[in-house]
């Protein structure tokens, strides 16, 4: 029974602010109320009944699930709240995808900065770039995804096992998730890539900062992927989203609806064949052994939060609503 209710109430803490799961992996965007509406006449704790009816809110907003390996941010539960969840998650033993790091975002009332979700179990092309980590949110070394799929092999005492997450939720100031993947690249014969991500999390400003750190023995190109579903107005500026780089020798380029030479910037919308939408790939592109990439993902709520950003050493200087503000990023 107890088991049987923390599944149920798994569905509260990953929910949206539009009351939907994430499609993460071979999962879909469901309505939550409609998922636990059966189930509560055996579960009716605190979180599914606000689930199911708005009743009391929970008593965290952010939370961290140390064994999926989910970092679940949030500014508060109601629909205008800003919600993202980071995964660190192991590769589990079905319905995979190669989305080690994986960011999702939801602002302003939608579902900002999204993935390839699910699609048709076919072999098509579309279903292959669905699973693959093209469609995520991460990062591709050599134009190359991660390829866990080729040697993990399930083991049942895997379930036991805490996901390589570390993690601060503090009752104020700066929240922040950490992960890495340093597991193979499809074709890249280098097995000593590290990529480290952490994300950290400004509540109040509704501001989000994403430090990406590779580190290899040779030289490698490094793509950072942010599929970003709204109305692009200029730049890297979108209608509820301004994304800013402050780091030095990145280059930054927007694919939206490509399928040649390779599958980009498409999500799918469900999993008919031919159910996908064309949506912008912001990608952020540098090279070398050792790198460092700092995005800060600005949720607008009218106009930016933040109209500066640059990189002092080991400080991103920030100017928010006109005050400068110092983050340590090592």
């Amino acid at each position: 029974h107890d088991k049987l209710q923390k599944a149920c109430d798994l569905y509260v803490k990953i929910m949206m602010p539009d009351g939907t799961t994430p499609d993460i992996n071979d999962g879909r965007r469901a309505s939550v109320s409609e998922m636990l509406e059966s189930k509560s006449r055996f579960f009716a704790d605190d979180e599914i009944r606000f689930a199911l009816d708005g009743g009391k809110e929970p008593e965290y907003k952010s939370i961290i699930l140390p064994y999926s390996g989910f970092a679940v941010f949030r500014s508060g539960w109601s629909k205008d709240d800003v919600w993202a969840l980071f995964d660190a998650a192991p590769f589990g033993k079905a319905h995979q995808h190669e989305d080690k790091l994986n960011f999702l975002l939801f602002a302003d009332g939608k579902y900002l900065v999204t993935e390839g979700g699910n699609y048709a179990y076919d072999d098509s092309s579309m279903r292959r770039y669905i699973l693959s980590t093209a469609s995520h949110n991460t990062a591709l070394a050599d134009g190359k995804g991660q390829d866990r799929k080729s040697s993990y092999e399930w083991h049942d005492d895997d379930i036991r096992l805490k996901a390589d997450l570390e993690s601060n939720i503090p009752a104020e100031g700066i929240e922040w998730a950490e992960g890495s993947y340093s597991e193979d690249y499809e074709d890249v014969a280098d097995k000593s890539i590290v990529h480290r991500r952490r994300v950290l999390f400004m509540q109040k400003e509704h501001v989000f900062i994403i430090i990406d750190s590779f580190s290899a023995d040779e030289d490698h190109n490094w793509d950072i992927l942010f599929h970003i579903d709204d109305v692009r107005c200029s730049g890297t500026r979108w209608k509820s989203l301004n994304v800013l780089c402050p780091s030095e020798g990145v280059e930054k380029k927007i694919i939206r609806g490509q399928m040649e030479p390779f599958v980009q910037g498409y999500v799918a919308l469900g999993q008919a064949q031919g159910d996908y939408k064309d949506v912008d790939c912001l990608v952020l592109s540098t090279r070398g052994r050792q790198k460092r990439v700092v995005t800060v993902l600005d949720c607008l709520d009218g106009s930016p939060c933040v109209s500066e950003a640059r990189i002092d050493g080991d400080v991103l200087l920030l100017r928010i609503n006109g005050r400068q503000k110092a983050v340590t990023l090592a």
